[in-house]
């Protein structure tokens, strides 16, 4: 019989950083969204790349206007306008202004912005400046937001809408990002059915592959196909095999322990020579959870119990991202209202329930699908520690 020989979360990053790499591809910025940068990103323009006026009004030498006023207006000369998107070859003489509106071309000469609201017509080619102008006011000059060569983004950034707008403001068209990632999920018991099957007296309908499936989504992996299969060695070793052809990442629920049907860990060594990395995590829930490589991808073995499952889940998929990624799960900070105990040597994840101040320690076991329904997320007690007291501020791990 394997025994276990577990390992603590840190000791598990370790191995999963020094196992592991991830592919990368060139795309363009419309297909970016949520992807992630595999290097740092440089402007290969300066932004603006010419000087620009934040008003609208007149493009003026600020000498030309001082001591403006609306009782001692200073007149200039109606050169007039600069058209958007083109480019204004006259620099502007003394006693001289030019209308751009906002975001147009300043030409030569101006170095400053008098706003439309403090001009009048004086005649047909003369304007009435009625505020003193001072030097480069409302201008914006060249690359004073992004300079040509800077870093605009960093490596592992996931990019939103937002960032996405800065590269196409920057000239950056093409990005190296990380290859998206694709997963298979396996959920193993002859007590399972699938929700194409009738349910009979000692069968339950699978509910891991629904719930790995749709929390993978959250970390913007591809789930390929997902199966329920009976604890059936053979078959369990058959669709591994394909999984791990056809997917980056292999989860198979079910079957990590040490018992007589728990085939996960031997097929993980039959099919590669690194095999097993990993059996057996020190944490609570999800002690016989297995990390495994197979043809260089991923292959995790999870408990069976649900909570254990999408606990460990978590967990590991967060440590294997970190390369990759800046990934961290979205935490808040709550109140914990009762006290609650930990196993010694051990990180342990309690589910609670909160609300604008407090949260609330769930009671019940792994395998109770009220945990999961009732929770909102979950806290980790350091395994260096016995328990929690009641009005400690915790952090809570969220699950949506």
């Amino acid at each position: 019989m394997r025994l276990y020989n577990v390992h603590t979360l840190k000791e598990t990053a370790d191995v999963l950083n020094n196992n592991f790499s991830f592919k990368t591809e060139t795309i363009h910025i419309n297909d970016a969204y949520h992807r992630v940068l595999a290097e740092d990103v440089i402007a290969e323009i300066n932004v603006p790349s010419f000087r620009r006026s934040t008003v609208d009004g007149y493009a003026v030498r600020a000498t030309d206007t001082n001591g403006a006023s609306d009782t001692m207006p200073m007149l200039i000369t109606d050169m007039g306008s600069v058209e958007m998107g083109k480019v204004i070859n006259e620099s502007l003489k003394a006693d001289q202004g030019i209308y751009v509106p906002t975001g147009g071309m300043v030409p030569d000469g101006a170095d400053a912005m008098v706003m439309i609201e403090y001009t009048e017509r004086f005649s047909e080619d003369t304007i009435a400046v009625l505020k003193q102008a001072l030097p480069l006011e409302h201008i914006v000059g060249i690359g004073s937001d992004v300079k040509m060569g800077e870093k605009i983004l960093s490596c592992h950034q996931k990019l939103q809408a937002r960032h996405i707008g800065v590269l196409a403001a920057a000239g950056v068209f093409y990005i190296k990002v990380y290859k998206k990632l694709t997963a298979t999920v396996i959920s193993t018991g002859d007590e399972l059915i699938t929700s194409e099957q009738d349910l009979k007296p000692g069968q339950v309908f699978d509910i891991n592959t629904h719930t790995i499936r749709n929390r993978l989504a959250h970390f913007d992996v591809d789930v390929i196909k997902q199966h329920v299969l009976q604890d059936d060695k053979a078959l369990i070793k058959r669709t591994m095999e394909e999984a791990i052809s056809k997917s980056d990442i292999t989860i198979i629920s079910g079957g990590s322990s040490v018992g007589d049907k728990d085939y996960t860990a031997e097929i993980i060594d039959e099919l590669d020579d690194h095999g097993v990395l990993i059996h057996g995590l020190a944490v609570k829930p999800g002690k016989p959870t297995i990390v495994g490589k197979v043809k260089d991808k991923l292959v995790i073995g999870l408990p069976g119990h649900p909570v254990s499952a999408l606990i460990v889940l978590d967990q590991v998929l967060e440590m294997y991202l970190s390369q990759m990624s800046s990934y961290k799960a979205t935490q808040v900070k709550r109140i914990l209202s009762r006290n609650v105990h930990a196993a010694p040597g051990k990180a342990t994840f309690i589910m609670v329930e909160i609300d604008h101040e407090n949260a609330e320690p769930i009671q019940g076991k792994s395998g109770m699908i009220t945990l999961m329904s009732k929770a909102h997320g979950y806290i980790m007690i350091d395994e260096n520690h016995e328990g929690v007291d009641e009005g400690s501020l915790v952090n809570v791990t969220l699950l949506d």
